[in-house]
């Protein structure tokens, strides 16, 4: 496959635990961070003034300041990696999907900020936005189409907070799909993730009988999105594949991962456009490619008429790219 250099996308990783009790500062007024945090804004962005931090997460903070003219919001580890950079941007520039998203779950909120995530050729790559709902804050992420990822409650309670999950507890459809895709694996840990009290996805842990260690994603009903193999460190929020090189689970320096997934896991839409397009294809593999944990195309290879071809999905399986192989 060729490499997809992204730019980083957000912050929020889907294998996060964090505790319930963090607080953080009200909007308008910085929190105390680490001078690791402080060089990697100084480092990427040496003009920075008028900084102020707030806490996002056990794990994550965020900088809101301004670069020579422009406003800008940074999400930042708190080990210093720059996660996301956002334009800062009103309310009516968010696409209407997200305002949708934010009247129907939020009504009556209050817009603290937004911003437009855009990689170095200024294509969109995402939205954020801080809001105020009954005098809690939180912190929310979209994809490029405007459509929800995550939410956190910036008191320190996370929409979609992970809480470990014995085995005997998973639904029976993930215990299914884990003894039939992994015969004789070994059952590592397991979370859930919950939405206002309803659980809208599972991450499992496992270790294969050739001794891989996979992480994989299934949805709230169990019914399963995509895997990933490698060092996954789901409960220290580092996500797989740190370090220079990418050397574990195939992330880079840019933050980019691609994981090989099943045909099953790829879009119904993509299918549907490859079976279309390439009548008589021969699927060889396919990978999801995620941006610190955040996942943001998919990718094919496969034969047809003895040419190799790849092609790039994004995430609802609408066709991106074809490339040719030799």
């Amino acid at each position: 496959m060729k490499k997809i250099i992204l730019m980083i996308l957000v912050g929020s990783m889907f294998f996060t635990a964090c505790n319930k009790n963090d607080s953080v500062s009200p909007d308008g007024q910085t929190v105390a961070v680490s001078e690791t945090v402080k060089s990697a804004l100084r480092v990427t962005y040496p003009n920075a003034t008028n900084v102020i931090y707030s806490e996002v997460s056990p794990t994550t903070v965020e900088a809101n300041f301004t670069d020579k003219k422009d406003q800008l919001i940074a999400g930042i580890s708190k080990v210093g990696k720059i996660l996301f950079t956002a334009e800062k941007i009103t309310d009516a520039t968010l696409p209407a999907i997200s305002l949708d998203y934010l009247t129907a779950t939020y009504p009556g909120y209050l817009l603290v900020r937004a911003g437009e995530k855009k990689d170095k050729a200024g294509v969109t790559m995402g939205y954020m936005a801080d809001i105020k709902h009954n005098n809690l804050s939180y912190h929310l992420h979209f994809d490029a189409t405007g459509k929800f990822l995550t939410s956190v409650e910036k008191k320190g309670k996370h929409n979609g907070q992970g809480v470990k999950v014995a085995q005997t507890d998973l639904p029976a459809v993930i215990k299914t799909y884990l003894t039939t895709t992994y015969p004789s694996y070994t059952f590592t840990d397991a979370i859930s993730f919950s939405v206002d009290g309803v659980v809208k996805g599972y991450g499992v842990r496992i270790i294969t009988s050739d001794n891989k260690e996979v992480g994989l994603m299934f949805d709230g009903a169990g019914v399963f999105l995509r895997s990933r193999e490698g060092d996954l460190g789901h409960h220290s929020g580092m996500g797989p594949g740190h370090g220079k090189g990418g050397d574990k689970g195939g992330k880079g320096k840019d933050g980019v991962l691609i994981a090989k997934i099943e045909k099953t896991g790829l879009p119904a839409a993509a299918l549907t456009y490859l079976d279309s397009k390439y009548t008589g294809y021969t699927f060889e593999r396919a990978g999801s490619i995620s941006l610190n944990g955040v996942l943001s195309q998919y990718i094919v290879d496969f034969k047809l008429n003895d040419k190799k071809y790849a092609v790039i999905f994004d995430t609802a399986g609408i066709f991106v790219k074809e490339l040719t192989k030799k």
